[in-house]
């Protein structure tokens, strides 16, 4: 498909001069269907390092290529492979590369795309239409209308932010609002129910340890790199030191949790009747895996642990907030986050 490249520019409505393209479209197939490919390369020069400010150790190192969707063209999903120019920094050896204001950092959606899924998203039509219609998933769909609802809820009220700047929020207080729940969070049922989910972080398994009390109500959680013994041991022992000797406490049959269980017991951090090793007694906190996991799955990939434990803890957080205003009968009218947030504060 032979095509100039001002007719390519406006067919993915390309306003950035340092995209240049290589070669003409080329239809390739992609999970089963017939996609259109656009190849381009983004070639632009830093004014300075972006982590130590200087600019005389900058030098090239080679190029990372992403596919980003673009708008259709001829009903067919098209996409740009875009060759971005990567820099190092001698100085402070940082890497780094080209940013353009057709696609966000670390992104594969281009800003034509999500300004389309807003748009429709304004009218009458479904989730899964408009998903269809731009070749999304119905998650990213609706992440993206997440996140600009969210920036509009801060605009009415005065404030202008970023969506990167909702995120700084979220990794520096997430830490202090789980420290100031755990210290004032001390009672609990005494019948226990303890298991972990799966995260997936940067491409490889990590695991989320929670534990809940008979009434669904949060007790503690960790993120951990291993599934394995001193992963249970560690988070078994905080929570007995934390909470007391439980009545009950139900786990799977999962073989580190019982090694861990048998350590605690002969260090006398449980007694033998205390434990139980039920399937369905357990399925009480199977289910409530269900929220970790669709918070999961409308995010983006986490890229690192730090990242991605901070993050969880602020919705495990505000999770376990939300259980126990429902359990008191307290959000019939709504759950409101700041209110909950504030009488936390001020406890």
């Amino acid at each position: 498909m032979s095509l100039t490249s001002k007719s390519i520019r406006m067919i993915l409505e390309i306003k950035d001069p340092n995209i240049i393209f290589a070669q003409d479209a080329v239809i390739e197939e992609i999970q089963g269907t017939n996609a259109l490919f656009f190849y381009a390369e983004l070639k632009t020069q830093p004014e300075r390092c972006p982590i130590c400010g200087f600019m005389s150790k900058v030098v090239r190192y080679g190029f990372e290529r992403s596919c980003i969707l673009a708008p259709s063209y001829t009903y067919r999903p098209t996409y740009l492979k875009l060759s971005r120019q990567r820099f190092r920094c001698e100085l402070c050896r940082s890497v780094f590369q080209s940013e353009t204001d057709y696609v966000r950092p670390h992104s594969t959606i281009s800003t034509p795309v999500r300004q389309l899924v807003l748009f429709e998203a304004l009218s009458n039509y479904s989730l899964t239409d408009i998903s269809r219609r731009f070749h999304v998933a119905d998650k990213t769909a609706e992440r993206i209308i997440d996140e600009e609802s969210a920036k509009h809820m801060m605009r009415d009220r005065g404030i202008f932010v970023h969506h990167t700047t909702l995120m700084r929020w979220v990794q520096h207080y997430s830490p202090i609002m789980r420290a100031i729940w755990r210290k004032r969070h001390r009672r609990t049922s005494k019948s226990w129910r303890m298991d972990e989910t799966y995260i997936k972080i940067k491409d490889q398994w990590n695991y989320l340890y929670r534990a809940i009390d008979d009434q669904g109500l949060t007790i503690d959680f960790q993120l951990r790199k291993k599934h394995d013994f001193n992963s249970a041991y560690h988070f078994l022992k905080r929570l007995l030191k934390t909470y007391g000797l439980p009545h009950r406490l139900v786990t799977d049959q999962y073989g580190a949790t019982l090694k861990a269980i048998k350590k605690l017991t002969r260090e006398g951090y449980l007694h033998k009747g205390v434990y139980q090793c039920s399937k369905y007694r357990n399925n009480l906190i199977e289910q409530d895996h269900r929220f970790i996991r669709r918070q999961e799955v409308r995010s983006a990939s986490y890229q690192n642990t730090r990242t991605a434990a901070r993050t969880l803890y602020g919705i495990e957080t505000m999770h376990a907030i939300h259980k126990k205003s429902r359990k008191k009968l307290l959000g019939l009218f709504g759950f409101s986050a700041y209110q909950e947030v504030d009488q936390l504060l001020a406890a």
